[in-house]
């Protein structure tokens, strides 16, 4: 059976003319899944916050299966450049003594 995978990135829908012959229904999942994954690949680098979705139609019309991700990147803080540290001999460490003076 031919089955046609549209993508929609946020609000762009590309409506796929071609399709794939694929021989079964799991088949179809499969590929919705790689499709969606492509999509992952050129689209997340570059993105923030971003929609995907892949609809899965057949010959007689509108889409019967779906696949989706969402994505979001959230700064937790900002990142500064520190020194570098040097780290020290494990001899030479220091350690700090308690005050014998009362």
């Amino acid at each position: 059976m031919r089955y046609f995978f549209d993508s929609l990135v946020d609000d762009i829908f590309v409506r796929d003319t071609e399709g794939r012959e694929l021989a079964s229904l799991d088949a179809a999942k499969r590929e919705a899944v790689r499709v969606l994954t492509e999509l992952a690949r050129y689209t997340l680098p570059e993105s923030e916050s971003r929609t995907l979705v892949v609809e899965v139609r057949d010959r007689t019309g509108g889409p019967f299966m779906t696949a989706s991700l969402g994505f979001e990147m959230q700064v937790l803080r900002s990142q500064r450049k520190r020194a570098a540290r040097q780290p020290q001999a494990p001899g030479k460490l220091r350690r700090s003594r308690p005050n014998s003076k009362g």
